[in-house]
């Protein structure tokens, strides 16, 4: 199987986002096996914040994995609103999550999602 024919299943970071609610969906959906390829994305592939105060860096930007084959969606607790606010991040997780054969959310994710998928 090429590069090209890779599913890549991209997780959304944004800065306070419970790591918790990433790391297990991140570690079953990673070894998936041949065809599929996780990448955590963020605004900027930058270090940011989870919810406690760790650092935190995606693998790519937004900008690097426009259409991925699944879109999953962590929450975190007042962060999942403040994101909702970043025009940036709303317009890729509605561009990406229209697009996605897959659109999943954890725990408060779901607004974020929702939002993205349906605005």
């Amino acid at each position: 199987m090429t590069a090209n024919s890779e599913k890549i299943i991209a997780f959304l970071l944004y800065p306070g986002l419970s790591l918790l609610d990433m790391i297990g969906p991140y570690s079953v959906l990673s070894n998936l096996g041949r065809g599929y390829r996780t990448v955590v994305v963020g605004e900027k592939a930058e270090s940011m914040p989870d919810d406690f105060g760790l650092g935190i860096t995606p693998h790519a930007s937004i900008d690097d994995v426009p259409e991925p084959h699944a879109l999953i969606v962590s929450g975190a607790d007042l962060a999942t609103f403040t994101t909702m606010a970043n025009d940036r991040v709303m317009d890729y997780s509605r561009s990406a999550g229209a697009k996605t054969e897959a659109l999943a959310s954890v725990c408060t994710g779901d607004m974020h999602s929702y939002n993205g998928r349906f605005s």
